[in-house]
């Protein structure tokens, strides 16, 4: 009994023969196929907890297409479909590889595991190729070039199997081949459409996916499909790349274009020049346009709202962390502690600049500084911002002086550096003078507590003292000397 249901379990499974799949992997249909010219055959790749993109590829064309020249698996458990076929007689092999991005979905990479596909193309048979007349012995040779004749006439026309690619191109760029089956290229921002020009190697084998193609900033994916003659298809991709960060020498294109970015970003070197011109027509657009410098740790980003520019004028964007005028700044400052910026800039900016600094390298987030401009034509400090908290490592200025500027968390004193010692002198020397009047007081007021009282005193006493003695009358008998 037990020998009995091992032959019956053993004509099932070759009656009906099961797909096994590996722990992490993918599979196909089968292992080989055997055609005829002008036959396809459809071939099913299997995934076993596994997504990502798989390349197809045959390895004689003259022998056998593929349909697409890569799927993607978008779900672990899940089938994906291509065709092989068959052009010429010969034998090819078809490989599915697994590429860079397939992986499990415990994120294994599974780059290079590869399934291939035999395919055999065999020739037609004698009896049916209709140039193949056989003569009978003994027949008619007159009435054999009849029919030779007749089945040239009826000859079946022979569909080409040509479905290669022969150009591919979009004039002003160069389009990078990956491989027979995949392209791309790369463009700028300011590029928003494109017209791909496809040429296919047989002039009968019929195009798709030329013309005109609009492009989204990011990844664009066009798919172009070449068929031939006969009806067998040859797949071909290729991956647009249009830069989503607009560059400096496209803004004039894209502010003419009318992007629909409310904020336009942009990277800068640092040497460039915004015109009048750009100027009025980002004042004409009220888009607002973000300048990025970050180099060699220099980081700042001017901003300038295009529906807040009032008198816009030419603004050169170079700016330094340094000043010309140091040592007059740190002698007005009676060398406080903080940072330069100067601009290469000589006029005052127009309206609606600011200037976003990063200053993490002299500040914390949370200090508090105060903002000050060097004042060439007065030689002065001016306090220009006080009380600016640092935050994110930056500092926010609105813009409207080219001067100088010194940040610094000290509060100096307008005039102070100036005319410090004026004071000083002004209240040393009154200092003086009080103290001298406050001893001449105490020095007159001890001698008037000393002196004698007046009924004390002589008459002799009295003039000494400085008090004359009163004058005697005529003929007061005391004052005549008795002789």
């Amino acid at each position: 009994m037990k020998r009995f249901s091992f032959y019956v379990l053993l004509f099932i499974m070759v009656l009906f023969p099961t797909h096994v799949f590996a722990a992490g992997g993918f599979s196909v249909s089968t292992g080989g196929v055997t055609l005829k010219p002008g036959e396809s055959t459809t071939i099913t790749i299997f995934s076993n907890n596994a997504v990502g993109k798989l390349n197809i590829s045959s390895s004689n064309l003259g022998v056998a297409t593929v349909s697409a020249g890569s799927l993607f698996i978008q779900d672990p458990y899940s089938s994906q479909t291509f065709t092989i076929t068959a052009n010429g007689a010969g034998s090819a092999t078809v490989s599915v590889v697994a590429s860079e991005e397939f992986a499990t979905m415990d994120e294994e990479r599974l780059t290079g595991q590869t399934r291939t596909i035999s395919v055999t193309v065999t020739a037609p048979a004698p009896s049916e190729d209709p140039n193949n007349v056989v003569v009978p012995p003994g027949g008619d040779n007159n009435n054999n070039n009849n029919n030779n004749n007749n089945n040239n006439d009826q000859k079946p026309e022979t569909k080409s199997t040509n479905n290669k690619l022969k150009k591919i191109s979009v004039e002003g760029y160069n389009i990078e081949k990956v491989d027979d089956h995949n392209y791309k290229l790369n463009v700028s921002n300011s590029v928003g459409e494109i017209e791909l020009v496809v040429e296919a190697e047989d002039s009968k084998a019929k195009v798709e996916g030329a013309g005109k193609h609009t492009l989204e900033a990011g990844k664009n994916t066009i798919e172009i499909t070449i068929t031939s003659e006969s009806g067998s298809k040859n797949i071909i991709t290729l991956v647009v790349n249009r830069s989503k960060q607009v560059s400096f020498d496209d803004l004039e294109q894209v502010l003419e274009s009318g992007t629909e970015e409310e904020v336009i970003s942009i990277d800068i070197n640092g040497d460039e020049t915004l015109s009048f011109d750009l100027l009025s027509r980002l004042q004409e657009s009220g888009k607002t346009l973000q300048l990025n410098y970050d180099y060699s740790g220099m980081s700042y980003s001017l901003t300038i709202d295009g529906a807040k520019l009032t008198n816009p004028s030419q603004i050169d964007l170079g700016i330094t962390l340094d000043s010309q005028f140091k040592d007059e700044i740190s002698k007005l400052a009676k060398n406080a502690q903080g940072m330069y910026v100067s601009f290469r800039q000589e006029n005052d900016f127009p309206s609606g600049v600011e200037l976003l600094l990063s200053v993490d390298e002299t500040f914390s987030d949370g200090d508090k500084v105060n903002l000050y401009y060097y004042d060439k034509d007065s030689g002065k400090l001016v306090l220009f911002k006080k009380g600016v908290t640092i935050q994110n490592g930056n500092i926010s200025i609105p813009l409207s002086s080219a001067n100088d500027y010194f940040i610094t968390t000290s509060l100096i004193e307008e005039g102070k550096s100036e005319v410090g010692l004026v004071p000083i002198a002004i209240f040393g020397g009154g200092l003086c003078l009080f103290i001298i009047s406050v001893v001449i007081l105490v020095t007159n007021l001890k001698k008037w507590k000393n002196a004698p009282k007046e009924e004390d005193l002589s008459d002799t006493q009295r003039i000494v003292v400085g008090e004359k003695p009163p004058v005697p009358e005529k003929n007061d008998p005391a004052n005549i000397e008795t002789i």
